[in-house]
């Protein structure tokens, strides 16, 4: 199949949404298929065209970088140069695609690569890492933008021949937000790279707690600092290593400079991101809203027990299953310290969470999940046929409310 994605950040750019995009297409041409993806040029050291490990990785001019505020809010302007340019560039090409991918965030590329679509005959896949809805109230203050951004997410669900969700969470509300049909979308899970964390062997620190990704306000890495302060009370030997950077960076950084212990390693290798959740002891994941959280996963293929925020609407959920391979705590740093008292105070709870983590990730390896994308495709390509989501495979949620008591 000859596969054109449309993925607002890709690779160098790091970002969930971006390590799971590149994770996938690698694979899928090393599958004998072609894979050429359209990403904004965020930076001008980036190659307007480069090949990333088969993948042809054009770029499309955003003189601004598109972000602001470390992807938190986006420069228009720079929005409108990458839609028109992914338009002009699917459009207008000399290949003949046989599936359009699109990521649908920002939502307005997805309506350009539909009407594409529609006139050289493609099928469209539309990835849904989120779904915001009410959520636009607590990032925009100008409430008719997040009228019109709720309006704007609701269309995007209806253009794509195929949605795929990347959490059980995500296909719930979906569902539920905007009415999409369960025979419309297909649940296709994050992965996890099992042989690259098997292949390393690190011994645990004790009492090491390591947070891993963006330093962006929703992560909440200050209520994980504050409730790493009063963990030193207890535990006098605990460190916590923050390894990302962001705009938050330096608040969070002059936040820790009276506790000590607390490292920050800013952006880092995948060796040694493998080598920070291998050794850690705990890994934290403090924040409120998350599609699923790729971290979580690779921190149970380390065989490092997790804590995450528990915040309506986050992914998380389709994780962890409370008590049973990792723990949910409300984002206060009162119950964040609380969560990682749990665990110093029971070994018994640490491994078997530590077991449980394990065997809930053996069945995520990337390579199955872009042999799900593949299968999928060749779906839409008319291959097969009636495929419908296998709920009962998913990992089951509960109701936490006394959970979290």
């Amino acid at each position: 199949m000859k596969i054109a994605a449309v993925q607002e950040t890709y690779s160098p750019f790091i970002g969930g949404s971006s390590f799971r995009a590149h994770e996938i297409f690698k694979r899928l041409v090393k599958a004998g298929h072609e894979v050429d993806v359209y990403t904004a040029r965020l930076s001008p050291d980036l190659k307007p065209f480069e090949i990333i490990d088969g993948v042809n990785v054009y770029r499309i001019n955003t003189p601004g970088g598109l972000l602001k505020h470390g992807g938190e809010f986006r420069v228009i302007p720079d929005v409108i140069r990458f839609t028109s340019g992914v338009f002009f560039r699917l459009l207008f090409t000399k290949k003949k695609y046989d599936i359009f991918e699109v990521n649908h965030c920002p939502l307005i590329p997805v309506f350009v690569v539909k009407s594409v679509s529609l006139i050289r005959r493609i099928p469209v896949s539309i990835t849904f890492h989120e779904v915001w809805k009410e959520l636009w109230f607590s990032y925009i203050k100008n409430k008719a933008i997040c009228y019109m951004g709720i309006f704007l997410e609701s269309l995007t669900t209806k253009v794509g021949d195929r949605i795929i969700a990347v959490s059980r969470v995500t296909g719930e509300r979906l569902k539920t937000c905007f009415g999409v049909p369960l025979d419309k979308f297909d649940i296709i899970s994050n992965g996890v790279d099992l042989f690259a964390f098997q292949q390393q062997s690190y011994e645990k620190i004790p009492y090491k707690i390591v947070y891993l990704g963006r330093l962006n306000k929703h992560k909440n890495v200050d209520l994980l600092i504050k409730a790493f302060q009063s963990i030193k009370n207890k535990v006098p030997n605990a460190t916590l290593d923050i390894a990302g950077d962001g705009p938050e960076r330096h608040n969070l950084e002059a936040l820790s400079k009276d506790i000590p212990s607390i490292n920050f390693h800013g952006s880092v290798t995948e060796e040694k991101k493998i080598e920070l959740l291998s050794s850690a002891w705990l890994y934290v994941l403090p924040s409120v809203r998350e599609g699923q959280g790729i971290t979580l996963l690779e921190a149970m293929a380390a065989r490092t027990p997790t804590i995450a925020a528990f915040y309506e609407g986050s992914g998380v959920i389709s994780v962890i299953r409370h008590g049973e391979n990792g723990l949910l705590a409300k984002p206060d740093p009162e119950n964040i310290a609380n969560a990682i008292l749990k665990y110093y105070a029971s070994p018994q709870l640490y491994s078997q969470i530590q077991e449980e983590g394990l065997r809930f990730v053996e069945t995520l390896d990337w390579d199955y999940i872009a042999s799900e994308h593949e299968r999928l495709y060749r779906s839409m390509t008319g291959e097969e046929t009636n495929l419908v989501p296998d709920w009962s495979s998913m990992p089951r949620e509960r109701h936490l409310d006394n959970a979290l008591k």
